[in-house]
């Protein structure tokens, strides 16, 4: 039997599609185009459809019952805030946990599960996430394309692919998070003047890697352990970017990796510079 969520809208009434029956039985989430708060799950896609408002999840989770982003924010809509809640499977798996093409949004206190795409895509700029817990991705639990994308306080965990990732673009930042359990990097980043501060990366294929030619990186004060390599400053082994350089690497705790602690393609590190970590194996002597 159908039944339809109650969605309370803050500012003005939001426009939502109609009903249909999924794991739960709940409505459908539909198109928001004004401040909403929900007071039950409902079912995926959750599309955004303003720009500036705020979507409170309230506890309650946004379901995959088809193969459909979780919650979609395209290109035209920016200085969106979602928060408080979960995106999940229910009789089908989201394709991407959340989509993000817009500038300048936030998502905070959010629970991302099993997408058979990435946990997070991001193709805009300037969005902020902050109190992740992301798991179980087939692809990378968050991958970025834009610029100045930041991420805080999270974690991302067991996915297929890399933890986290930031690629075409500048600016990139991770901070004081977590990532572990991934099968290839736990944190990877080949954008330029990206900052990688304050982190743990344990269990992964590769801890914190830098490639495809980024420059002007930094990584410091982050804790790698655990993982088959530690740090790393390389290229893309398949698509013909060049190393990464003027990479600086600083007061990190490298140490227990299976292959080595820190690892440096560059000969004689080029102007890569490393100092003051505490590692115990690396490729050269100007790794320090």
């Amino acid at each position: 039997m159908r039944r339809f969520m109650a969605l309370v809208a803050v500012a003005a009434a939001a426009s939502f599609v109609a009903a249909h029956a999924g794991v739960a039985n709940a409505a459908a989430c539909g198109t928001v185009t004004s401040n909403t708060v929900l007071t039950a799950n409902c079912d995926a896609p959750l599309t955004i459809g303003a720009s500036g408002i705020f979507v409170d999840l309230n506890g309650h989770a946004v379901v995959c019952n088809a193969a459909v982003d979780g919650i979609d924010l395209a290109n035209t809509w920016s200085w969106v805030r979602v928060r408080n809640g979960s995106v999940r499977g229910g009789t089908s798996t989201c394709t991407n946990g959340i989509s993000v093409g817009g500038d300048s949004n936030q998502f905070s206190s959010l629970t991302v599960r099993g997408a058979t795409g990435s946990g997070i895509y991001v193709s805009g700029n300037s969005n902020k996430f902050s109190s992740i817990d992301e798991a179980f991705a087939t692809d990378a639990g968050f991958i970025a394309f834009g610029s100045w994308n930041s991420i805080a306080s999270s974690t991302f965990s067991r996915n297929t692919d890399d933890g986290i990732s930031f690629f075409v673009g500048t600016g990139g930042s991770v901070t004081n998070s977590l990532s572990f359990g991934n099968t290839d990097k736990g944190i990877i980043s080949g954008q330029s003047n990206s900052r990688i501060v304050g982190n743990e990366s344990r269990g992964n294929g590769k801890g914190i890697w830098v490639s495809d030619g980024s420059t002007g990186t930094k990584v410091a004060f982050n804790v790698v352990r655990g993982n088959d390599t530690g740090i790393g400053i390389s290229a893309h082994p398949t698509a013909g970017a060049p190393p990464a350089t003027q990479v600086t690497v600083f007061d990190n705790i490298s140490i227990g990796n299976t292959t080595l602690d820190m690892f440096d393609v560059n000969t004689n590190c080029d102007a890569n510079s490393w100092m003051l970590n505490f590692f115990s194996t690396s490729n050269q002597s100007c790794i320090h």
